[in-house]
């Protein structure tokens, strides 16, 4: 059972004994991770007890679908910079209970226009699955041809967009958008990096 919340499950020791676990770790790939770090306790004979207090316990990686924030909202971080970071994220996201999603994307113009193009175009794919209107694009600087590509990628699925230069204007305008149950997904590699600390100094001014 995959949610908001985390993920829940069933595990089995060889002598037919069955516990439920949960963990506050979001996403299909960290329960694959899990369950491959739980078949290594179970066959050093680990208690099943302690192995479900442990999983209760555990955080996950900072970036890698990190909720940053639970309130009325929910703000989740998540580190990509190649399609396949994307595909986790959104996969992720779409077992969630919301009203509305708002996405943030760091463009990190030095990673070259093939690997920008690949990920916006997976990203566009999943944006009319999730049914998100909002899309507001980071670049750490203005690149003309970048910007054509991201324009015709965007415009061909009619996704509608707003493009920054100032990652601090970026999510003030993202935080703005947030209503009740709505969550905020925030994209991107390196360039986004202090996201997290921009936005605990906004929720807490």
């Amino acid at each position: 059972e995959i949610s908001e919340l985390g993920s829940s499950f069933n595990i089995n020791d060889k002598d037919g004994n069955k516990i439920r676990c949960t963990t506050k770790l979001l996403g299909k790939h960290n329960i694959y991770n899990v369950l491959a770090a739980i078949s290594v306790a179970l066959c050093y004979g680990i208690d099943l007890e302690l192995i479900k207090k442990s999983l209760s316990q555990m955080k996950g990686m900072t970036r890698r679908l990190e909720k940053i924030y639970e309130g009325d909202f929910t703000i989740i971080d998540n580190f990509c910079s190649i399609p396949s970071d994307y595909n986790i994220a959104f996969e992720a996201i779409q077992n969630f209970k919301y009203k509305n999603i708002i996405i943030i994307n760091g463009v990190e113009t030095s990673s070259g226009i093939q690997v920008i193009n690949k990920s916006l175009e997976t990203m566009a794919n999943w944006i009319s699955v999730l049914e998100s209107e909002k899309l507001l694009l980071f670049l750490d600087k203005e690149d003309k041809k970048i910007e054509e590509c991201i324009e015709a990628i965007l415009s061909q699925q009619n996704i509608k967009y707003r493009k920054f230069y100032s990652l601090r204007n970026c999510i003030e305008e993202g935080l703005k958008l947030l209503n009740k149950d709505d969550i905020l997904l925030i994209l991107g590699g390196e360039n986004v990096d202090e996201a997290n600390k921009i936005i605990s100094n906004f929720l807490t001014s």
